[in-house]
Order: C-alpha cells, then structure tokens, then sequence
C-alpha cells in the first residue's frame, strides 16, 4: 500500500524534521506493535509523515512527484510477524523503470538512486548483458567506483556466485551477481536534519546518483512483467 503525496498536506514548506520525528521511531522500533501504533497515531501523522509529505512536495520540481510507502509490513514470508515497519521510506518511480529513495528511522536519513524493487527476468537478462558487453560494462563499473570514491554504497540483491553462463573470473564479476542494483548513503541522526539542509542533502545525493540511474535507464529500462 503506499499513499501518494505530490504536496504537503498542510501547504508549509519543508523546514525540517524534528526531535520528535526521531523520538517517535525509536519507540516503533522498540515496540513495533498495533497498541503503540494506535497510541501514537498524532505524532506519527504530525512528525514522520507530515515533514516526509513536505520533504517530498520540496524535491518535486526537479526529480518528480514521490510517494510515501505505508508502513504495514508483508508478513506472508517472514519470520517476523510484527505488524508495523520501524522506518518511514519514501520513493519517486521514474519513467525509465528506476527511482530515487529516502527513507527515515530512529537511525538516521537513508538516500539512494537506482535499481531497488523487484527484480523481474528480462529486467535481469537485459542487466547481465550490459555488465558483460565491454563498453557497457566499464561504463557502470566506471560510475560504482566514483560513487564508491563519493561514500556511496553499491547494494542490492544479489546471488552468492557469478550467474550460469558467465565465467567466474569475468572481469565484472562483482556487477554481474547483483539483481538490483542501487547507490545509497546513510547519515546518522544529526542536528542538520531539523533544518532545511535535510532537503538539500538529499537531493544533492540523488544528483550523485544520476549517471547510475541513467545507466540502468538506458540498458535495463522498465520491466514488461506485471510483479507487483
């Protein structure tokens, strides 16, 4: 389930997150239950979605309308059956098949750009054979090595071994395990997310994200398998 947000709700500009915002998901993630949930149910409208909703209305005009995703969580194969997520994520679906995400917890900010949902074949065939096509390939491990140098962390699911078909000592055997591939960075709670520089973080590090984002535009594109 997610809920759609191309404007704040109350019409504020973004000006931060707050004490409260982080205090409220400390709490989830020490009680992520239905009773904690309902008790709390204000401060999570008013101080987690509301400055996301804010957050997201403010990197519109350049990256696109976002969403927020819900917070129930997918129980059906997990060992975990509690019934809420401790983190809030956030994420703008580009027209290329990719996207751009945020995402708070009692941790921190998150910000990524890439390949980070799903995983269907001919989106993964289409993958293989750019990492494997020489110039292709060296474009994206030319791209993964400057993010790296940037503090970027190239993530993703990925498989144990090289894939059936290619040859284990390829020259881009690391790229070639993945089956989504993203670049995210992670910034412990600080004094700058109550601030507007919360705004300018993120959308500096989507801006970093972009030659990846492009690269899986152009080779891996939108996926032609309903799996969602």
């Amino acid at each position: 389930m997610t809920m759609t947000t191309t404007a704040a709700r109350s019409g504020r500009s973004f000006d931060g997150f707050s004490e409260a915002t982080f205090r409220f998901l400390r709490g989830l993630s020490e009680n992520p239950s239905k009773s904690f949930w309902e008790s709390h149910r204000d401060e999570w409208c008013r101080d987690v979605l509301a400055p996301m909703e804010r957050l997201l209305a403010g990197l519109e005009p350049e990256f696109g309308a976002g969403k927020v995703l819900g917070m129930r969580r997918d129980n059906r194969f997990s060992p975990d059956l509690s019934p809420y997520k401790t983190f809030l994520g956030a994420v703008v679906s580009l027209d290329n098949g990719m996207c751009y995400y945020v995402e708070i917890s009692a941790g921190g900010m998150t910000a990524a750009g890439g390949w980070k949902f799903n995983h269907p074949p001919d989106q993964v065939e289409r993958y293989r054979t750019a990492v494997d096509a020489g110039e292709s390939g060296e474009a994206l491990a030319r791209i993964a090595s400057r993010l790296r140098d940037k503090g970027f962390a190239l993530t993703g699911d990925q498989i144990k071994t090289v894939p059936r078909g290619f040859p284990p000592d390829h020259p881009r055997a690391e790229w070639l395990r993945f089956k989504t591939i993203c670049a995210e960075v992670h910034w412990p709670v600080d004094e700058w997310m109550y601030t507007e520089e919360a705004l300018r973080r993120v959308a500096g590090a989507w801006r970093e994200t972009r030659p990846l984002v492009d690269w899986l535009g152009t080779h891996v594109g939108p996926s032609g398998w309903n799996c969602r």
